[in-house]
């Protein structure tokens, strides 16, 4: 979405807003965290939403707070 074209649909009519307001801030732990940027689509409505320092993100990694999902497998 971030290229302006939506990921679902293949629409070029996407937004973009940055929250800025303490109830939308994601926390990486008690010291650290961000408010993101979100993108939707005005076509289907896809809507994703990012963390654009990059900094904050290694956080995530050594935080309790997060839990890693780990990827799918095809294996039957």
């Amino acid at each position: 979405m971030k290229n302006g074209i939506c990921p679902k649909c293949d629409a070029t009519t996407i937004y973009m807003q940055q929250l800025t307001s303490s109830e939308h801030r994601i926390y990486f732990s008690s010291f650290s965290a961000s408010s993101p940027t979100q993108y939707i689509c005005g076509t289907c409505g896809y809507l994703e939403r990012y963390i654009v320092d990059t900094k904050k993100l290694a956080h995530v990694k050594v935080s309790a707070q997060w839990t890693p999902v780990p990827p799918e497998t095809d294996e039957e």
